[in-house]
């Protein structure tokens, strides 16, 4: 009953100065200042003490977890037919935007121009997509994956899966809704806004 009182104490004051709020917000607020952290093991390269402030904290979380993930998926490809994660990533991408312009897949994969054109311009000679003059404008080619990609796709699915498996062992479906809910919006936010802003480089930031 003790702990009881107390969260709804802390429930009291988070409502005072944040009449707006919902229980799901209190509970990630709850969570995130009397939640203790877990120690984090020193890493191979002695990086013991890490980032000093929050915000560099969180996105060497983020993308370190990200690059764990794309190193793990790496090995992973080699047992299958489509063995590059850039090809993997394209044609996913492709999967995702149906039939589709080349600069629209790559702009979709936030991948270099040039580099995705060369790729693209491979998995149609693997003969993974099909290539075809765009009715609408004569000048442009449309893309669509053939029954061969989409077979070698599925292939590199199960894949991806068991590297999700790996990567998130013993990670709560809760924790996962929560990281969910804060990331989603960075996302769609910034996966075009990023790669609209290469042309303006850092005058964007």
């Amino acid at each position: 009953m003790h702990e009881l009182v107390k969260l709804v104490s802390h429930w009291t004051e988070y409502a005072a100065s944040h009449p707006d709020a919902k229980a799901d917000d209190f509970c990630r607020d709850y969570l995130a200042h009397h939640t203790k952290a877990k120690p984090v093991p020193v890493s191979s390269g002695g990086d013991q003490a890490g980032p000093p402030d929050l915000d560099s904290r969180f996105m060497r979380a983020v993308t370190r977890t990200a690059m764990s993930a794309w190193t793990y998926m790496r090995t992973a490809l080699k047992d299958t037919t489509i063995k590059s994660l850039e090809h993997f990533t394209l044609l996913a991408a492709l999967r995702v935007q149906g039939e589709s312009r080349k600069s629209a897949i790559i702009h979709y994969a936030m991948m270099e121009f040039s580099t995705g054109i060369v790729i693209l311009n491979r998995l149609v000679a693997q003969r993974f997509v099909h290539e075809r003059i765009d009715p609408g404008d004569k000048r442009s080619r449309l893309l669509r994956i053939t029954p061969k990609g989409e077979k070698a796709l599925q292939e590199a699915f199960k894949k991806n899966a068991s590297v999700r498996r790996v990567l998130l062992e013993g990670v709560q479906d809760a924790d996962k809704e929560a990281v969910v809910h804060i990331l989603d919006p960075i996302h769609l936010e910034h996966a075009t806004r990023s790669v609209e802003g290469r042309a303006k480089g850092s005058e964007m930031m």
